[in-house]
């Protein structure tokens, strides 16, 4: 599978912004896929390293240039945490949401969490 989107960033204040459109391809596979179009966005407000709170959002819409109808498409948001401590000279990353499903055609809930460790 080959991904490639531009990653967008800005902050206003204490807040960030994340917008990123990402245009997804399965090659080698046994059958010949198109190319989909799926997003992710995120606010971020940054309070302290260890603990940010925001919001996450992800969805997919089908092929780049022929979208699926509304109700087939995959939409979810909702509140996120964030935070990265100190582990000795290296570091140990987190993030979680609560995502809800914005459509029939969508999981009701998905919890998603990333954890890194930073060496």
């Amino acid at each position: 599978m080959i991904e490639i989107g531009p990653l967008i960033q800005t902050e206003v204040g204490k807040v960030q912004f994340n917008f990123n459109p990402l245009f997804e391809r399965h090659v080698r596979a046994e059958e010949d896929g198109e190319t989909e179009l799926s997003y992710q966005w995120q606010v971020k407000f940054r309070h302290a390293q260890a603990f940010e709170f925001g919001l996450q959002g992800f969805g997919e819409v089908g092929e780049w240039n022929d979208w699926e109808e509304s109700e087939d498409q995959e939409h979810m948001a909702g509140p996120a945490v964030f935070g990265k401590l100190p582990v000795g000279e290296h570091a140990l990353k987190y993030d979680a949401a609560l995502l809800f499903g914005l459509n029939d055609h969508t999981a009701d809930n998905t919890l998603r969490v990333r954890l890194e460790y930073e060496f």
